[in-house]
């Protein structure tokens, strides 16, 4: 907060201004935050920089028949902008930002993902774990992973994920599932085409602290099977069906492609029609495509940013007449709330939590930064077991702390290149996952394939934020005025802060693109 003297020149950082109506939204991007103002404030903070109080007021004032009461309010208005930290007294340094590398450091951990084995009775041609799927046999011993959870646990873990392969091929997995929610929140990826009414009721023990999520890529067999083996999609959606007979919550996952892009807001429309024992789909998540391992041989399966915003935009219309029909008012785009939470809540964001919030464990006990790197052997960060498969209690922290893989991904910035655009949201949204980058060190703007989707996502939450519970009728150019801003710090329901913040503006990561 900037106590600002109005004796003294007024400085702003650099702006951008969006409208909507007669509504104006003034971000300040290198900073990731907003105030919503009318035409009259947004000139006014326009005119500000390099002014003095008295030099606005006489400069506005001018056909003001009660310059009094316009002073009061304009000084009023400046208070509010220097308290939003879009006014100060101090002259822009014109520091170039540096990148995350030493201004964020680890402080505990997250998500914990586990790669419970490789097995699966798919071959969907988007696999990233293809090459694994197709001959890797090997697992961790439930006790030596019950250890590595424990570990976990110890450094600040909340949610588990498991996944593979298909998880429910592993024989002792209901143990493992248990061991998890005894005293943590588990998600649990699948096909979902083996749940039987037994699997279903053996869950259903665990369900207070467990989810499912099933990965249905299309409203109907034919779509699904364009990603997925044929006849699968009768038996994902019985499998759906059992878990919320038995009360479990369930999401869906679906990850677009070309050919499917009509078809997901329609499975989203599906899901919002079903109940069970009056359960139903809790959200409906969009995977964006890694292009790895299976994904290479089908490049023609590769989605636009451009497309991946129109299945977005559809999917959330969808839930949003669902609501409106009151045929379904629970239903979440998970994607959604993540564009949100950019929206509306900081710190400034740069890249995704791999490495420094997220880990993952393969089969064989070696340590990647996050689930979608878990095959590719140049982020292989060391192994957490010996030659006989043993983990040795305190082996997860030293590689999450030590590990030179580890370390030059905490080193990925979105810092802007000099040929990139000056005035983006990339703070706001932090550029989400680095491994959906061609190059993690280059230009975000132009090697990052949905960078597209990021920036015309962002914008349009923000521009929501913005207006909340703003009535046209009440906007009034006859002072300047404040309606809405961004508040600095992450809101409770997008998690409390899980790294260290070294910088002098505040900074910390986004949001995994599994989030959900």
């Amino acid at each position: 907060m900037s106590v600002l003297d109005l004796e003294q020149k007024l400085y702003t950082p650099k702006l951008r201004v969006e409208k909507e109506g007669e509504l104006r939204v003034v971000i300040d991007p290198d900073n990731a935050r907003w105030i919503s103002v009318n035409d009259f404030g947004a000139r006014m903070l326009a005119a500000a920089n390099d002014r003095t109080f008295a030099e606005l007021a006489r400069e506005f004032s001018k056909d003001v028949k009660d310059k009094d009461r316009f002073e009061s309010r304009l000084k009023k208005y400046l208070h509010k902008c220097a308290k939003r930290g879009f006014l100060t007294n101090t002259q822009p340094s014109g520091n170039v930002y540096r990148g995350r590398a030493g201004q964020i450091g680890i402080k505990r951990l997250h998500e914990m993902w586990i790669l419970t084995n490789f097995t699966c009775n798919l071959r969907c041609k988007h696999c990233y774990t293809m090459d694994r799927v197709n001959k890797d046999r090997r697992i961790l011993e439930a006790d030596e992973l019950k250890k590595i959870i424990d570990d976990a646990r110890a450094l600040g873990t909340e949610v588990f994920y498991f996944s593979g392969g298909e998880p429910f091929l592993r024989k002792d997995i209901m143990s493992l599932v248990e061991y998890v929610t005894e005293r943590s929140t588990l998600i649990l990826f699948t096909n979902g085409t083996l749940i039987t009414e037994e699997i279903a009721k053996k869950l259903s023990n665990f369900k207070e602290r467990l989810i499912i999520q099933v990965s249905i890529e299309g409203h109907d067999e034919e779509n699904n099977s364009k990603i997925r083996n044929k006849g699968m999609f009768k038996r994902a959606m019985t499998g759906v069906k059992l878990l919320l007979e038995e009360g479990i919550m369930v999401g869906i996952s679906s990850t677009p492609i070309s050919s499917t892009k009509e078809s997901v807001p329609k499975l989203t429309e599906l899901l919002g029609k079903l109940k069970v024992n009056s359960n139903s789909v809790r959200y409906h998540h969009l995977i964006y495509m890694i292009c790895f391992g299976n994904a290479l041989k089908f490049p023609f399966m590769t989605l636009s940013s451009d497309e991946l915003s129109e299945v977005y935009d559809s999917c959330c219309s969808v839930r949003k007449d669902l609501k409106k029909k009151k045929i379904n008012r629970a239903l979440k785009i998970t994607n959604e709330k993540i564009f949100d939470a950019y929206a509306t809540n900081g710190p400034k964001k740069d890249l995704c939590g791999a490495g420094y919030t997220i880990l993952a464990v393969d089969t064989q006990g070696k340590l990647y930064p996050c689930a979608s790197t878990i095959s590719d052997p140049r982020y292989n960060a060391g192994s957490l077991v010996d030659e006989e498969g043993r983990y040795t209690p305190g082996r997860l922290k030293e590689l999450w702390e030590e590990s030179k893989v580890l370390e030059d991904i905490r080193g990925f910035t979105i810092k802007r290149h000099d040929d990139e655009p000056e005035d983006d949201l990339r703070f706001f949204h932090g550029g989400g996952c680095w491994y959906n980058m061609n190059d993690p060190k280059g230009a975000f703007s132009k090697e990052h394939f949905f960078a597209g989707t990021y920036e015309d996502k962002t914008l349009q939450a923000i521009m929501k934020a913005a207006g909340d519970d703003l009535d046209e009728d009440d906007i009034t150019n006859k002072y300047p005025k404040m309606y809405n801003y961004m508040s600095p710090e992450r809101i409770a329901c997008a998690g409390s802060r899980k790294t260290v913040d070294k910088s002098d503006d505040g900074l910390d990561i986004g949001y995994c693109i599994c989030f959900s």
